[in-house]
């Protein structure tokens, strides 16, 4: 970025050629001209420094696939790679946020920077879906409907969970079934159905229907209205009201 010139006595001046040190990396470079003289002027030389500051680099995030579905554990889709002038083209480490729930999850890399190039960050975000319940089954009704049974009696709650598609059977998946009492709404519409109390609560797969089976043993308390919630692992929920008689 340097231009040097050579004046003198009896109306010297002429422009001279630059030369350069240490003016490729980020630093201080030195640029010196010489004048070799003439029958009338002495030679000389002369030299000035310039500062070359560090470029900026930018880090870019790549999230592939940008939609995953929940399965419990990280899940760490994404690279990030920093790019900069002089040919700087390198991985960068990436750290995540919110990568295990439901939800949006938050990916950056980070570039720690380099003798030529700045620090820098970048970010990409992807999507973590649920799984698909669906229930419950026959002899429950589901939506607004309140299943009216008699008080004390066992209701099979019998419900499926998918993910992408694949049928899932391990009873793990399943965090938690709770009955909630509610007020009884006399507009809703109700469906009497009766059960054979088997004293059975626990949950399992039942193989030979493809499906969960919870034993839900109703509390002795006619009259009353419950909300019955069964709730997976990434916090899908399937629900049905009960009126108890």
């Amino acid at each position: 970025p340097c231009t040097a010139e050579v004046t003198g006595a009896g109306g010297l001046k002429q422009a001279l050629t630059v030369t350069y040190d240490k003016n490729t990396d980020a630093g201080t470079a030195t640029a010196t001209a010489s004048y070799a003289g003439d029958s009338n002027h002495l030679g000389g030389d002369g030299s000035a420094t310039f500062t070359i500051d560090k470029a900026p680099s930018q880090v870019t995030v790549t999230c592939n696939p940008s939609s995953v579905t929940f399965t419990g554990s990280p899940i760490e889709p994404c690279t990030a790679r920093a790019k900069g002038v002089g040919g700087l083209d390198t991985s960068a480490p990436v750290s995540y946020a919110h990568n295990v729930e439901v939800g949006t999850a938050t990916a950056t890399g980070t570039y720690t920077g380099d003798a030529n190039h700045l620090a820098s960050t970048g970010s990409g975000t992807f999507t973590i879906g649920s799984w698909t319940p669906s229930g419950f089954y026959q002899p429950v009704d589901m939506g607004t409907t309140l299943n009216t049974v008699k008080n004390g009696s066992t209701v099979p709650l019998k419900f499926e969970v998918f993910r992408d598609g694949v049928e899932l059977t391990s009873t793990s998946i399943v965090t938690s079934f709770t009955a909630t009492m509610i007020a009884c709404q006399t507009s809703a519409p109700v469906d009497d159905i009766e059960f054979t109390t088997t004293g059975g609560t626990s949950l399992r797969y039942d193989t030979t229907a493809g499906q969960f089976v919870q034993n839900w043993q109703t509390p002795k308390k006619p009259g009353t209205c419950y909300l019955v919630t069964m709730t997976t692992q990434d916090k899908s929920t399937v629900k049905a009201q009960f009126k108890l008689k």
